[in-house]
């Protein structure tokens, strides 16, 4: 692999863009370092490293804000990134190589691994008056450890997509992007009277869909196992519930021998004797599902 870095001082209004080479990186981190507060001499205290403030930087993708940061340390991280899958990749390959060596005749094995585009493409600043900061950059480019060929992506990945601020677009929704299907409420704040849509999430008064359970084990009377997972009905997820078991009555061994049980369950200190028997049961801590 190769390292490259670069460090230059931010404009008080500025727009640095990732080249080509940074977009394709395999690790990136890009840093800034207060070289003058001026006179914007606040410092809190609270935390390990005084915070300050010195303006905000935006984490772009083309025209889109990806994060707002504010600036506000001596030395802050802006973003970072590491392409696990090359490594993946290129440690496969190399493998394969490798095994290749070990066959009569040597098997010869071509392996190629393709670069990841980031989607971000800039980093815009705004500072204070009289701050003075460095951007500093340290990048790994994509370089093959085994003679793979490196292979740049294809040329529409990772970039970002046009904006649209002209007005209301005329192009139709897609069928299948409607309502979220796994929450039908409607957005906090949004909720019309009468139109049969669930309450949305509130504080102690979200709706509750699951239930309590166990999966227990036992023994038919012929000595065949079995295992099941047991619903208890019981929707309060703050309750406690625990078990216990207790002879079936009447009670009498299987072909084995082993004893003839029922389950129990406890909610709150009270007792239900269930449906639940069978030889040897034996059952797990309750879990709360759907």
């Amino acid at each position: 692999m190769a390292f490259f870095d670069a460090q230059f001082q931010v404009q008080p209004d500025d727009v640095i863009a990732f080249s080509v080479g940074q977009r394709t990186a395999v690790e990136m981190q890009v840093g800034l370092s207060i070289a003058n507060e001026g006179t914007w001499l606040y410092r809190n205290l609270k935390h390990p490293r005084y915070k300050n403030f010195y303006g905000y930087a935006q984490l772009m993708s083309g025209a889109f804000v990806v994060e707002d940061i504010p600036l506000t340390f001596l030395n802050q991280e802006l973003v970072h990134w590491r392409d696990i899958a090359w490594g993946i990749n290129e440690t496969t390959v190399c493998l394969a190589k490798l095994l290749g060596t070990g066959f009569s005749p040597q098997l010869v094995i071509a392996g190629f691994n393709v670069k990841t585009r980031q989607r971000f493409t800039s980093i815009r600043f705004r500072l204070l008056p009289g701050i003075v900061a460095n951007v500093t950059y340290v990048w790994e480019s994509a370089q093959s450890e085994c003679n793979n060929e490196v292979r740049e992506p294809d040329e529409k990945q990772g970039q970002p997509p046009l904006p649209n601020n002209a007005g209301g677009s005329p192009s139709s929704r897609p069928g299948d992007q409607g309502g979220d299907p796994f929450d039908s409420s409607p957005n906090d704040g949004g909720q019309t009277p009468g139109s049969g849509l669930p309450n949305p999430p509130a504080p102690g008064g979200g709706v509750v869909n699951g239930s309590w359970k166990t999966v227990i084990t036992g023994f038919r009377q012929d000595d065949t196992s079995y295992s099941v997972e047991l619903d208890t009905e019981i929707r309060d997820p703050n309750i406690v519930v625990t078990f216990d078991l207790i002879p079936t009555v009447p009670s009498s061994p299987n072909d084995a021998g082993k004893p003839n049980q029922t389950l129990v369950i406890i909610a709150a200190g009270n007792a239900r004797v269930t449906g639940a028997n069978g030889f040897s049961l034996q059952y797990s801590p309750a879990y709360y599902s759907q």
